[in-house]
């Protein structure tokens, strides 16, 4: 029996119970509002169509499951408040628990639609490979939120999804996107894209579910990016002769 992942459906059963409380509590419906305005309630706002509702729907998750974890018996951590010095924007997840003596780093997103990807492919190598210096087994869980705008101009909340990066065989290949925040072409700037296809025929099997199996092939695919970049570059320098 693979104890390291029976660890890991034991935690995600506690946290999935733990957010559907908090939406249960407010009949999964909310709301923005600044003093009596419903944000998203006028027909020409742009907030129903900006990413501002999924950052506000984070925070409030956020600060919601901060407030509960004690009462579920898992130790909750938010970067910001944690590590000044390793604000979220930076990190390629939002909090992090510890639960029978794992570390369990969360992605927590919300999805008004087909919402694919997860982080840039260097953030999830520097939290997931470089940055565990603490000797434990780390999980990397990415929890989703599903919403729309109902006809009441209410945020509903219509559901939840959850799945581990470990349980994605990444010597089947991987998938990614070309966005890139500096001013030089970086391919690991690029967010791996995880599909419910990709979860279906590319899942790992049970038995080979770990941390340093994922450790290992998230590091083959952070330095096999590494080496297109200097192929490129050297092919570039070629033909400038």
């Amino acid at each position: 029996m693979n104890k390291y992942w029976e660890n890991a459906i034991k935690f995600q059963e506690k946290i999935l119970e733990v957010i559907k409380s908090i939406s249960q509590e407010y009949q999964n419906e909310l709301q923005i509002k600044i003093e009596d305005v419903n944000l998203p309630g006028d027909k020409d706002s742009v907030i129903g169509s900006s990413t501002a509702i999924g950052f506000c729907l984070e925070e409030f998750f956020s600060v919601k499951l901060k407030q509960l974890s004690e009462k579920f018996s898992i130790e909750f951590k938010r970067n910001s408040i944690e590590d000044q010095s390793n604000k979220v924007t930076n990190s390629s997840y939002d909090f992090y628990y510890y639960f029978n003596d794992e570390k369990f780093l969360i992605n927590f997103k919300v999805d008004k639609g087909n919402n694919n990807a997860i982080s840039a492919i260097n953030k999830i190598y520097e939290d997931y490979v470089l940055n565990n210096d603490e000797n434990i087994d780390y999980h990397y869980l990415i929890l989703k939120a599903k919403y729309k705008i109902n006809d009441r101009s209410k945020i509903e909340i219509i559901g939840f999804d959850s799945f581990y990066l470990e349980e994605i065989n990444f010597d089947l290949g991987h998938h990614q996107d070309s966005r890139n925040w500096s001013s030089e072409f970086n391919k690991n700037s690029g967010r791996m894209i995880i599909s419910n296809n990709h979860r279906e025929t590319q899942k790992m099997p049970i038995e080979k579910i770990s941390y340093n199996n994922t450790k290992d092939q998230i590091t083959k695919i952070y330095n096999k990016n590494l080496q297109k970049e200097v192929d490129s570059q050297f092919d570039q320098i070629i033909h400038k002769k």
